[in-house]
């Protein structure tokens, strides 16, 4: 017994409209006139409720557009933005930048994965770094002289948990007055436990007695 697929045989389903129901009233006398007028009201009727929704669609769409249209927009701060370039351009210009890899190739020309130590150190909170095109940038300062992380550093990141790297860099570079207006990143070596001290006193804001 041959099959035939009911997807090439179907017939495509008829549309369905919305129901509605018309009622005619008519004088007395004129019932006879009543069902033709009923049946022809009831085909129309669909497209006229279709054509109000439309119609109720596109006032509310207007609706929107106005209130969009008069929604004032927040424009770039020009100050503010060149204000925060020149501050970025000073952190990356207050001290050396190191790549992961540079930094694992300066500590073991030979190592087989010269990014993996620099990376491990940032997700345990040792050290921070900076994207910049897209390549992550560590600041010399965090590091000792034989490219360890500064134990200070990892205090430092730990009361300033929260900040953004930039944040983060902005601090240690800004000049700072519990450090007799010296920055942070020129006191790790000099006197670590006076950074950590500033640390705090930054997130505790300014107090008045």
């Amino acid at each position: 017994m041959s099959t035939t697929s009911l997807l090439s045989t179907a017939e495509p389903p008829p549309v369905s409209w919305p129901q509605v129901r018309v009622d005619v009233s008519l004088s007395p006398g004129r019932e006879d006139a009543a069902e033709p007028v009923r049946q022809a009201l009831q085909a129309i009727a669909p497209f006229v409720a279709d054509a109000t929704i439309a119609r109720q669609d596109e006032v509310f769409r207007n609706v929107v557009d106005g209130i969009i249209a008069g929604t004032p927009i927040r424009g770039l701060d020009a100050v503010r933005a060149a204000l925060e370039q020149r501050a970025i351009a000073a952190i990356f210009a207050g001290t050396e930048w190191l790549t992961a890899e540079q930094i694992g190739r300066l500590r073991d020309p030979g190592a087989k994965n010269p990014h993996g130590t620099a990376n491990r150190w940032r997700t345990e909170g040792k050290i921070f770094a900076l994207t910049k095109g897209g390549v992550l940038y560590y600041p010399r300062y965090a590091f000792d002289e034989v490219l360890d992380p500064h134990p200070v550093v990892a205090d430092v990141l730990s009361v300033l948990t929260g900040y953004s790297p930039y944040r983060l860099a902005s601090w240690f570079e800004s000049t700072n007055s519990y450090l007799g207006g010296a920055r942070p990143r020129e006191r790790l070596n000099v006197d670590p436990s006076a950074v950590v001290v500033a640390a705090r006193e930054h997130v505790r804001g300014p107090t008045h007695g």
